[in-house]
């Protein structure tokens, strides 16, 4: 798994692919998923997967125990 694309919530495993959609090669960020995504992180309900317990915080450039979710 490449550092950077999960988070865990609620023992689940949420990949950032869920947030956006590939349109000619580029990426585009679904807005309500985007919204919901940074809303969990908001709440503490997202956590580094490595397994260490760290709370992941979704903000672009933000970096937890080695993991980076934007």
């Amino acid at each position: 798994m490449a550092q950077g694309t999960v988070a865990l919530y609620e023992g689940k495993f949420i990949g950032i692919e869920t947030i956006y959609n590939v349109v000619n090669s580029g990426r585009i960020n679904i807005p309500e998923k985007l919204k919901d995504l940074r809303t969990k992180s908001r709440n503490n309900e997202l956590f580094c997967p490595c397994g260490c317990g760290a709370d992941l915080i979704s903000v672009a450039g933000i970096k937890t125990c080695g993991s980076n979710i934007s």
